[in-house]
């Protein structure tokens, strides 16, 4: 078992959520919470952010890029929270949020698709975006562009 604290949660279809997590016990290592299926967690799933769970996960062997943080969840209780208020403090003592405008983001690799998302082509970088309570500068002008202004990738996402 492992210590995870959860730091995202996002809405999905189907009824589904992406859950994002820094596991305490591993380097405070990245990990998207999957189902042991490989799915995002079902919506009713009591993984909110800020609470820390202890977790049973296995790497997900065929991860699927961008999303090579997957790990497959096959149990787990809650055991801690950390207050909202707080959250952001505990993020920023354990990881350097990014600094830099969107165009360099993931060296270069984000494209906005023709639903207007955003999408990193599958030649992932090494480095990632930490955002911690909406406070990062790239994220905040990213917020305010609309599709048009978003730079093309023209060989597809």
């Amino acid at each position: 078992m492992s210590r995870v604290l959860i730091v995202s949660r996002t809405r999905m279809n189907k009824g589904r959520v992406c859950v994002g997590g820094h596991d305490l016990d591993r380097d405070f290592r990245s990990i998207r919470l999957l189902t042991p299926g490989g799915m995002n967690m079902p919506e009713e799933k009591p993984l909110e952010i800020g609470e820390i769970w202890e977790l049973d996960y296995t790497d997900h062997d065929d991860p699927d890029p961008p999303h090579v943080e997957d790990v497959l969840v096959t149990g787990g209780k809650r055991v801690d929270v950390i207050p909202r208020g707080e959250l952001a403090a505990y993020l920023a003592e354990r990881v350097t949020p990014w600094n830099g405008s969107p165009e360099v983001l993931f060296d270069g690799t984000v494209a906005a698709t023709p639903s207007s998302t955003l999408s990193v082509r599958l030649d992932r970088p090494d480095s990632a975006l930490h955002d911690i309570d909406g406070e990062n500068p790239a994220l905040a002008w990213l917020s305010g562009i609309s599709r048009s202004e978003m730079p093309r990738n023209p060989g597809g996402c």
